[in-house]
């Protein structure tokens, strides 16, 4: 009951009321019910199909967190606000890429889309999602950071789909080792092209990330970034230092401002992003 309770206070502490009514719902939906989501598992064809922004996409659902993931789509409302904004000339980093959400409905709209996972399994997840919606990306199977470098990363569960961070997180089952480049340093040798949009949602290590774009930000029209303050304050930094990165590059930010405010993204945009 007190882990209810404080649950409860820091969701009223995020996002007052609604949060902690979707919070709720959240709880019901995923928790309470767990025999309707391993029946669901058990119905013939393991593909859920998601359609945002008018635009529908496939991706494979073989165990319950992909399901509730396809299912409840928590991040639709960003997602259609990043395909509003791409381009058929953009380039687009999917940073902190999972099993592939953004990467397979940006990857037919833009020119070149690049996905960065760490993790393996989320890593191949990816490549069978593009292959079932017939697109194609780049998959680079590194973490974005400060330095060049090899860092372990905590990894929530063995199941496709689930978190990773280098911050500590609830259900952590084990710790990997992952190489971590710089974004400058891909752009500088041409490993990757330099993005005109970015996605980035990597679980508390935004800071880090960000200090490694310096020269590469400067030439991005659109960064939608996903903070976590907990986790941030976890790796010594914070949100406000995530805003003065983003206004160092010359960018307007402004906070999303979603209905889930169990989900916080930030908009840094310039004067021809059209968001």
């Amino acid at each position: 009951m007190a882990d209810l309770l404080n649950r409860i206070r820091e969701l009223h502490e995020e996002g007052g009321t609604t949060a902690v009514t979707d919070g709720i719902k959240r709880k019901i939906a995923y928790d309470i019910f767990p025999q309707y989501w391993r029946l669901r598992l058990l119905l013939p064809g393991s593909i859920t199909t998601c359609t945002v922004g008018g635009q529908t996409r496939n991706f494979y659902t073989e165990n319950e967190i992909e399901l509730k993931r396809f299912t409840f789509l928590n991040e639709g409302e960003i997602l259609e606000t990043v395909i509003s904004e791409l381009q058929p000339t953009d380039i687009f980093w999917d940073v902190g890429a999972n099993i592939g959400l953004y990467t397979c409905f940006a990857a037919p709209i833009c020119d070149t889309t690049i996905a960065f996972e760490p993790v393996p399994n989320n890593a191949n997840r990816i490549k069978k999602n593009l292959e079932l919606n017939d697109t194609d990306a780049i998959i680079e199977r590194i973490a974005l950071g400060e330095c060049h470098d090899e860092m372990s990363i905590n990894v929530d569960g063995s199941k496709t789909g689930g978190k990773s961070s280098l911050a500590s997180i609830k259900n952590s089952t084990e710790s990997i080792k992952v190489p971590v480049r710089t974004g400058d340093e891909l752009t500088r040798v041409d490993t990757v092209p330099t993005p005109s949009v970015i996605k980035m949602d990597i679980e508390g290590a935004e800071a880090m990330a960000l200090a490694g774009l310096e020269e590469t930000l400067p030439q991005v029209r659109t960064a939608f970034i996903e903070v976590h303050p907990k986790k941030l304050k976890n790796l010594g930094t914070d949100i406000e230092e995530v805003h003065e990165m983003l206004a160092n590059a010359g960018f307007r930010i402004r906070n999303a401002n979603l209905s889930n405010r169990l989900v916080t993204f930030l908009i840094a945009s310039r004067d021809n992003s059209s968001v």
